[in-house]
């Protein structure tokens, strides 16, 4: 059963700890008090099926958007297109609801698209981080999920250092799992559209290889302390 306020109104429980209490709101968003500080729109409470259409719908974009740059594999003397990968690691600075309390997370990233022109990349990113909190009895742990779009330009490719420059967008979803006691239940969070912009160099030591060194910055919707620096280090492919 739900609790209610004293002014009659239905309190939801919180999706990490599961208690009735809602002690503040920020905004649009109701503030949970448990190990792991989590924000959750107040009209999220229902949305696992939205957030389900919402995931399957991005999967088919980003496929479709695949698609179209596959077309570019048809490789023409007008428009040359390489085809790029990269993995890599690196820090995330987030900052907690507090606004002083700054965790150093360590993302993985993976990435994959298209070079044109010997100086224009797109390629689509995925990177994950995990966080986790609490104690003997109730521990809860959180995999931060982040899909990301970018296109990018590199000044003076044929150096052997080249800076670049580059923007994305995409989204962003947690997936929390809670531990109390003997119980363990699992959910997803609710999606935040997110930006992202970067900065850095392309080392060519040995082609097909290259390492990349960037700075970014990340906004997401979810966010209230944007925005979210972080450094990644990339050992990249070109074919």
């Amino acid at each position: 059963m739900h609790a209610t306020s004293s002014n009659g109104s239905a309190r939801a429980p919180c999706p990490v700890c599961f208690q009735t209490e809602l002690p503040a709101r920020v905004g649009s968003a109701v503030v949970f008090s448990c190990p792991i500080a989590i924000a959750i729109p107040t009209s999220s409470a229902d949305t696992v099926a939205d957030f389900d259409a919402f995931r399957w719908f991005t999967v088919k974009v980003l496929i479709l958007s695949f698609i179209i740059l596959l077309s570019f594999t048809f490789r023409t003397e007008a428009v040359r297109a390489d085809v790029i990968a990269a993995v890599g690691a690196g820090f995330s600075f987030v900052t907690e609801s507090d606004g002083r309390t700054i965790d150093a997370e360590q993302p993985l990233l993976i990435r994959g698209g298209y070079r044109f022109q010997n100086a224009v990349d797109v390629y689509l990113e995925y990177s994950t981080y995990s966080a986790s909190d609490g104690n003997a009895s109730l521990y809860v742990s959180k995999r931060h999920n982040e899909f990301l779009t970018w296109a990018r330009h590199i000044f003076y490719p044929t150096w052997l250092v080249s800076p670049y420059l580059a923007a994305g967008a995409g989204f962003e979803y947690d997936k929390i799992q809670t531990t109390l006691g003997a119980e363990v239940s699992n959910e997803s969070g609710s999606p935040y559209a997110m930006g992202a912009l970067a900065g850095g160099m392309r080392i060519a030591f040995w082609q097909p290889l290259d390492l990349q060194i960037e700075g970014r910055a990340t906004f997401a919707g979810d966010n209230s302390t944007n925005p979210t620096l972080g450094c990644n280090f990339l050992l990249g492919v070109s074919f």
